[in-house]
């Protein structure tokens, strides 16, 4: 056995292509729990397929070179590396990426030049790199099938899984299109003022006069986006939607499918809606099998973007361009104006559900009070709670930032829904609300340690076309807001659940606590 293996690594040079998808492999072997497995399909295969052709081409002009491919074999894997050079000094300011890149040439260079001038044996060296880079990828691969065995796929009940938003409807819609508006993060009226020192009772006040249904007792269901908007798309509780829930269990692969096939889309395409699916740049909600989805992330969907961050591309550009802001601040603010402007351009539309899923005003902290450029590089892992504080950050910084962004996107959003509601044709159906509240004061890992009603504090508004909001309620949570809607809008008969909100930790998202009796009233 052992002959074979060292027969195998001997005959071919392998590590190019080993040492090239590895860092990809890391990368989701360390994300397992949010992405799906063909996230890796696209990134995989550009990578071998550039290095096939490279070395391919070298053959055919130069002829066949082990210390071109060693060369090669490390260029890719060091430039695939480069996000970890880069995460030192990136937080040094708008010199990070000058500082970065000269770092990381410099050692690149010393190491090549090693090769070229020191190294003798060739065919020593390849058989090395066979031997490490295909222990490497052993390595990781076992670490991802751990994974799968010691996290538990939680199973859905009454639903196998598959995409009902491709379907088409053979009804005639007549109801007025239903617009559901996150706002990631934004904390409830109380919450604001007396943490963040931000009064928004002037936008709360406008919503009135609109004709809004303001929930000021609201609360979130649970303490993240990824167990929040599956409860409020799906109208039940995470611990009612799935079989023998696993409470050691980190994959929440399925509560991205309960997003991406809802049961309010169900609903709604059985009434014979279009669905549209708006983005801002979370992986949950990048839905792509609907009639239309809307979603401007370059093109890529967040792991492929977070691949490129590994590279040394952003830094290379953004020193190029000359220019001090950060090309990742200036992407993410980018993708986020063109959410808010393709919500605006389907007020020409009627009979559709539009879900759009704002990153606002959830870190990375990039927009100033009145939506000018901010530089705080600190935030731009895009990490919240004690995961960003315990990089950092501090509370003040979050404070501060955090409350100029929540302006910001409190006068965008107030802007494009006033937009909705004079340009519609028919009055439209809007539920403004948020998945959770800010985190400034939020340990992942112990809610005695956090600030509960920072966390599930969140705006709750609702806009219905006769303004009748018989059954609606102060205290009314996201699990409630659809079937309030459908019983209001179709008389559909759904009986409300009981309010209550669950406090999990990161690292173990389906161990709930319920803190109902936490929060202040």
């Amino acid at each position: 056995m052992y002959r074979k293996i060292e027969e195998f690594l001997k005959t071919k040079n392998y590590f190019p292509y080993l040492l090239g998808i590895y860092p990809i492999l890391f990368l989701y072997s360390h994300n397992m729990s949010f992405f799906d497995f063909k996230v890796l399909i696209f990134p995989l295969v550009i990578v071998v397929l550039f290095l096939f052709l490279l070395i391919r081409i070298y053959r055919s002009v130069l002829g066949e070179s082990i210390k071109f491919e060693i060369l090669l074999a490390l260029t890719g894997f060091y430039f695939l590396s480069y996000g970890h050079v880069k995460a030192f000094w990136i937080r040094t300011g708008p010199t990070g990426n000058v500082l970065a890149l000269l770092f990381w040439v410099v050692t690149a260079t010393a190491l090549f030049s090693m090769i070229v001038f020191l190294v003798k044996n060739v065919n020593r060296i390849s058989f090395f790199l066979n031997t490490i880079s295909l222990f490497l990828i052993v390595l990781v691969v076992l670490e991802m099938v751990l994974f799968r065995i010691t996290n538990k796929t939680p199973q859905f009940i009454n639903f196998d899984g598959t995409s009902i938003l491709g379907t088409t409807s053979t009804k005639e819609v007549e109801g007025p299109s239903v617009y559901y508006i996150i706002l990631d993060g934004y904390g409830r009226s109380d919450v604001l003022k007396s943490i963040y020192d931000f009064d928004n009772s002037y936008f709360i006040d406008r919503l009135g006069e609109m004709g809004f249904y303001v929930a000021e007792k609201s609360k979130s269901n649970y303490n993240s986006t990824a167990l929040s908007l599956p409860t409020s798309l799906n109208y039940n509780y995470i611990q009612d939607l799935f079989v023998d829930l696993d409470e050691n269990s980190s994959d929440r692969g399925s509560l991205h499918k309960l997003i991406k096939n809802s049961k309010v889309a169900e609903f709604l395409k059985g009434e014979g809606y279009c669905v549209e699916y708006i983005s801002s740049g979370y992986y949950g909600t990048e839905v792509r099998d609907v009639n239309r989805s809307i979603s401007e992330h370059l093109a890529l969907g967040e792991f492929e973007s977070a691949v490129v961050g590994m590279t040394p591309i952003p830094s290379i550009l953004q020193v190029a361009a000359l220019k001090r802001s950060n090309i990742t601040a200036d992407i993410h603010r980018k993708t986020l104006l063109s959410a808010f402007d393709r919500i605006e351009e389907t007020t020409a539309k009627t009979g559709c559900f539009i879900f759009a899923h704002i990153l606002l005003p959830h870190p990375p902290f990039v927009f100033g009070r009145h939506g000018e450029e901010v530089e705080f590089y600190k935030s731009l892992n895009g990490w919240d709670g004690s995961h960003l504080i315990n990089r950092g950050v501090t509370k003040d910084e979050y404070i501060s930032y955090y409350r100029d962004q929540a302006g910001f996107a409190t006068d965008k959003i107030l802007e494009v829904i006033e937009k909705i509601i004079s340009e519609t044709s028919s009055p439209p159906v809007i539920i403004l609300q948020s998945d959770h509240g800010p985190g400034s004061m939020l340990d992942w890992e112990d809610y005695t340690n956090s600030n509960l009603d920072e966390r599930f504090g969140i705006i709750n508004a609702y806009l219905l076309p006769d303004r009748n909001y018989e059954g609606f309620y102060q205290e009314v949570t996201p699990v409630n807001s659809f079937r309030l809607v459908f019983n209001n809008l179709f008389g559909s008969g759904f009986p409300m659940l009981e309010d209550k909100s669950f406090f999990s930790s990161y690292s173990h998202p389906y161990l709930f606590t319920d803190i109902t009796g936490l929060l202040s009233q």
